[in-house]
């Protein structure tokens, strides 16, 4: 492919530097980097935390310029808030451009085995006994937030799932509930439907409350799995008691903070296990939670036995992963998903290995209607 050779000298560029282990990236050697990268050249600018390196055209093709931009400009902590915080934060996210571009160099190496490996079908309504494996011990349902069609979607997954494990306790597990909202894990996790609208006019309504409604019609234990209070210990600035609401929003979703929550995710799930040693868990959650592309997630934290489904909408796609497009499938699939608002896409792996899952994420992935 055009940009392999870009691609590549950036992965050997970018994984050939020293990641600091210190409480701050190198602004020196970020600097060198991107002048490495310039040399005659017209170049971009990649925001990464509070710097920026520069990348040529080429690389920028790939990693979708505007996304990655999104990506990690979304992501940054500001250093006069969070000082410290700050400079941790800008490791993470030069961690994470390094393992995207490792992965854009695998991606680019394998290209054709990859999609040879990948079946795609459109569906109506779809037979999860038929995709979902016998012997899980977790099933992570990664989300795109606030989209109605992809909670109808995990709620007809839910419904199919007390059949397919008949023989199992099934929890749904989720950062939609905070701890302080859900009964804890040493009772039995059942309530009704009334009792959680209940909690949730008390602390506000949550992403998919309908999913952890028809969890709870359909006899499923329901956890939630975010420490308001430890969240906002963790997010309030130094000297300050606690954080605003937008400081709160800022650290919880930056890659700092996404790895100080999925670590309380994960051992909120460990304590279910040890519950339940015999237990199906669902975790949904937001997909940058359980995708396997994505450094400190859930599934790596916990190493169970794992099957990830990535719920989205096509225009999301590039925004979870910038190597996983909609745009890559024959016209004719696409013209059938279009043709009805009801159909969906579902991609499998035919043989799916370790090292492709990682690159794309999952290993189902369901894309609705907006």
């Amino acid at each position: 492919m055009r940009f392999g050779k870009t691609i590549l000298l950036l992965g050997v560029i970018l994984l050939g530097l020293t990641c600091p282990s210190s409480a701050q990236v190198g602004k020196e050697a970020l600097t060198q980097f991107g002048r490495f990268l310039a040399r005659g050249r017209k170049i971009h600018n990649i925001p990464v935390g509070n710097y920026k390196i520069k990348m040529p055209p080429a690389v920028s093709r790939v990693c979708i310029k505007e996304s990655v931009e999104g990506y990690f400009a979304d992501g940054r902590l500001n250093p006069k808030t969070y000082p410290a915080l700050s400079a941790k934060n800008d490791v993470r996210m030069f961690e994470a451009l390094q393992h995207f571009t490792k992965s854009a160099v695998k991606f680019e190496e394998n290209y054709a085995d990859i999609l040879s490996r990948i079946n795609a079908t459109v569906e109506e309504k779809i037979d999860y006994k038929k995709l979902l494996p016998k012997d899980v011990g977790i099933i992570y349902l990664g989300e795109i937030h606030n989209q109605p069609r992809i909670h109808q979607e995990i709620i007809s997954l839910l419904k199919q799932l007390p059949s397919i494990y008949p023989e199992r306790r099934i929890y749904l597990a989720t950062e939609f509930l905070h701890v302080n909202q859900a009964q804890s894990v040493q009772m039995n996790l059942i309530f009704t439907p009334a009792e959680l609208r209940s909690w949730q006019e008390k602390f506000g309504p949550s992403t998919g409350e309908e999913v952890m409604l028809a969890a709870l019609r359909n006899k499923m234990g329901l956890l939630g799995v975010e420490d308001r209070f430890v969240l906002l210990e963790a997010s309030a600035p130094k000297g300050e008691l606690a954080p605003t609401e937008e400081q709160y929003g800022d650290f919880a979703t930056s890659f700092e903070g996404m790895k100080f929550r999925n670590k309380m995710f994960a051992q909120k799930l460990k304590e279910l296990r040890t519950l339940d040693p015999d237990a199906l868990v669902v975790f949904y959650g937001g997909v940058a939670h359980v995708s396997y592309s994505e450094l400190n997630s859930l599934p790596s934290l916990l190493r169970e036995k794992s099957f990830v489904i990535q719920y989205a909408v096509p225009p999301a796609l590039i925004a979870i992963n910038p190597l996983f497009s909609y745009m890559r499938h024959e016209p004719e699939l696409r013209d059938a998903f279009r043709a009805s608002e009801n159909a969906k896409l579902v991609e499998r792996w035919r043989k799916p290995t370790q090292e492709y899952r990682r690159i794309l994420g999952s290993d189902l992935s369901i894309i609705v209607h907006e």
